[in-house]
């Protein structure tokens, strides 16, 4: 991936992301369905001062992107407009040309991992539910061997 590499970045979602299905068109993945998350987000640049005070300064704004399978679409379920997260991803600057015909730059940046941040206004609640973990067919010949010994003895 190129770009620069952003570990534990802070971002808050601007707007309702947008959740899409994409055909990979090249690469090791081409052929295959990918979920896309997309939204803008922006950095808010909260720089602590010499004298302890906190000074806001202008924004970074993105255009943020998240691809996978299945967990994008469950991720998307979890963001919303003013959500604070954590970032970890690649940034780099890309330019493109606006209604006007002019040329204008944007952030963007592609998240490989996004965390929730738990302590901030306006998050109601959080749902977890503990995977149950996949029996292999070991598993399951010890169990049912276990369960019915005198069928095992008869063979």
């Amino acid at each position: 991936m190129e770009g620069q590499k952003l570990s534990d970045h802070k971002v808050v979602i601007y707007g309702q992301p947008e959740i899409k299905t994409i055909t990979v068109k090249n690469g090791e993945k081409a052929g295959q369905q990918l979920n896309v998350i997309s939204c803008k987000a922006y950095h808010p640049n909260i720089v602590r001062k010499e004298d302890g005070t906190f000074e806001r300064k202008d924004p970074t704004w993105y255009r943020m992107q998240y691809y996978g399978k299945e967990d994008a679409a469950i991720v998307g379920k979890f963001l919303a407009d003013g959500l604070a997260l954590r970032v970890t991803g690649y940034v780099k600057d890309v330019t493109y040309q606006d209604k006007e015909g002019k040329t204008q730059t944007a952030k963007e940046l592609t998240a490989d991992n996004i965390a929730i941040e738990i302590l901030q206004k306006g998050l109601k609640s959080v749902v977890f539910e503990k995977p149950v973990p996949q029996q292999t067919k070991n598993q399951v010949k010890t169990q049912a061997q276990k369960a019915n010994p005198q069928a095992e003895m008869a063979r």
